[in-house]
């Protein structure tokens, strides 16, 4: 995915930049939802990409099999235990692995996918994006607005990857399309 300009932190993006990130993002999501079918069409999977609950089914469970983790380098581990405070670092653990970058990019696309998922069969849901408070989780990216809850919002790339973490410990086919029922509960107030 070619950004629209060089991205260094979401939180320091100005509003403009945001607008302009988004606008980008909408021109983008439906080819980035063909290259996933392409790619899974090339890895010997046949599952179309068709915006139907049943298609996370067979998405989550080809993924499945293409969760990857590597090593993090010595220098990504030290960064992390200092970034921890030292009021916890005698209880919080550093991880010595890290998700791939393959598995990442898979891991955006599924999350634009689920998306335009939960859209397509929801009424009262669509993207945005909100550029405050500057700590909050997807601030200035795309995430998914819900009307029926006062503008409740998520960023399903954040859900995505605590489905991988879910994944890595227990397989289930059935994670995202279940993330998709209990939101789209949500859209329905």
């Amino acid at each position: 995915m070619e950004m629209p300009f060089k991205i260094t932190s979401f939180e320091l993006l100005t509003k403009k930049q945001a607008e302009q990130y988004f606008q980008w993002f909408l021109e983008v999501k439906e080819s980035r939802i063909q290259q996933l079918e392409d790619f899974i069409s090339q890895s010997g999977g046949s599952i179309s990409l068709d915006k139907t609950p049943e298609s996370l089914v067979g998405l989550w469970k080809w993924f499945e099999d293409r969760i990857e983790w590597e090593d993090k380098t010595e220098k990504e581990i030290a960064d992390e235990a200092s970034s921890i405070p030292e009021q916890f670092r005698d209880v919080v653990p550093v991880s010595t692995k890290k998700l791939s970058v393959q598995t990442l990019v898979l891991a955006m696309d599924i999350s634009i996918y689920w998306g335009e998922t939960l859209i397509a069969n929801n009424a009262g849901v669509h993207w945005g994006y909100k550029t405050s408070p500057k700590k909050l989780e997807g601030v200035n990216r795309p995430q998914l607005i819900f009307d029926a809850m006062d503008a409740l919002a998520t960023f399903p790339y954040a859900m995505i990857l605590v489905c991988i973490r879910k994944s890595s410990r227990e397989k289930n086919e059935d994670r995202l399309y279940d993330l998709f029922k209990t939101w789209s509960r949500n859209a329905q107030g």
